[in-house]
């Protein structure tokens, strides 16, 4: 399995980004500020 972070994944492109990565089998490590509630329960149902 590949590893990435991303940067600025509670932005809008960070978030679309972060979701394609799943969908691709990476493992993504997101780095944020303050985390909206679409980060905290897309971390809570994506493995």
């Amino acid at each position: 399995m590949k590893r990435v972070v991303v940067t600025g994944a509670s932005g809008f492109i960070g978030q679309a980004l972060c979701q394609h990565l799943v969908q691709q089998n990476w493992l993504v490590q997101a780095v944020y500020r303050t985390p909206p509630v679409s980060i905290a329960y897309h971390h809570q149902t994506c493995p």
